[in-house]
């Protein structure tokens, strides 16, 4: 098998600090745990909630809508207001 200076087709293992173990398919470049959720590898931060948050600037919360980073406040009807 080819090797072009990365690590292909390879599960690493560590642990995360709370001694659970975690795996990191480095082949897509993703930072994988143990629960096959990716975490900050495309810039998102990805909550254990699968959901992303504030990577872009926006305030995601936890019905997944945005609020406040444009300075309007978006109800949850996903309406503006001031």
């Amino acid at each position: 098998m080819e090797r072009i200076g990365r690590v292909t087709e390879r599960n690493i293992k560590a642990t995360d600090g709370t001694g659970r173990a975690t795996e990191r398919n480095q082949s897509d470049g993703k930072n994988r745990q143990s629960d096959g959720k990716k975490l900050q590898s495309d810039g998102w931060n990805w909550q254990s909630d699968g959901k992303k948050h504030q990577s872009d600037g926006w305030n995601w919360h936890s019905d997944g809508k945005k609020h406040q980073s444009d300075g309007w406040n978006w109800q949850s009807d996903g309406k503006k207001s001031e």
